[in-house]
């Protein structure tokens, strides 16, 4: 197992666990998120190639191959998920987005609910940075936790980002917010075209995900583009 990654993680048993592609179909706050993602990849070339680092069961790499996109590689740790990716016809290997040593490299590489399992940010970031073309898009979706509601419930139950993100799943490492986002990839060499709050839950308002931001000030994801600066 990579360093940049926990120790502690099963990610086979992960993946026996969690039902992503299900529960991204079924919660609205990740409804909200895929038609994010779909807006700006229907507008996007679809003969640029397109790297998946942390691919799961393939879940982004379908969408993309709907929406026509044919030079789609996808990389994860655990086998659970890479052979459900395999079902479904996607080309994927095991790899660990920190040694990946492609003797290629990808005009897009997404990163979707990876970053937050990552202990080794710069060692990951820095990878991503060598595997990308010059110019190329890193297109980032990650949980923040800075909606409305998250905010309220950390103030009145006296509890960190940290311990909010663990609850929803035990494996993430870090909570960000936006602002550390641009900041950690503005170091690591990416300049930021968009950082987008897709949902955004308000308090008393239970099960509820709404669309409303407040002027990209508060949401619980985050979708980001970043280009690969010379």
């Amino acid at each position: 197992m990579s360093k940049s990654f926990s120790t502690d993680i099963n990610w086979d048993e992960y993946g026996r666990i969690r039902l992503l592609s299900r529960n991204r179909l079924l919660f609205p706050e990740h409804r909200l998120t895929i038609i994010k993602f779909i807006d700006y990849f229907r507008d996007i070339d679809i003969n640029l190639s397109v790297l998946d680092a942390g691919c799961g069961d393939g879940f982004w790499m379908e969408i993309l191959r709907d929406l026509g996109f044919k030079d789609l590689i996808g990389i994860d740790l655990s086998l659970t998920f890479l052979n459900r990716a395999k079902s479904k016809g996607l080309e994927v290997i095991q790899c660990d987005l920190s040694r990946m040593c492609f003797c290629r490299k990808f005009d897009i590489i997404i990163l979707c609910d990876v970053l937050e399992h990552i202990s080794d940010l710069g060692l990951a970031l820095n990878e991503i940075y060598q595997t990308l073309k010059e110019n190329g898009i890193l297109y980032l979706i990650i949980p923040v936790y800075d909606s409305l509601s998250s905010k309220y419930n950390r103030l009145i139950h006296r509890k960190s980002k940290i311990d909010e993100a663990k609850k929803h799943d035990e494996t993430h490492l870090h909570a960000f917010s936006k602002s550390k986002i641009i900041e950690i990839l503005d170091s690591h060499g990416f300049h930021i075209d968009s950082a987008v709050f897709t949902s955004n839950r308000l308090p008393f308002i239970t099960g509820k995900i709404q669309r409303f931001t407040f002027a990209n000030r508060f949401g619980n994801w985050l979708s980001v583009v970043a280009r690969k600066c010379p």
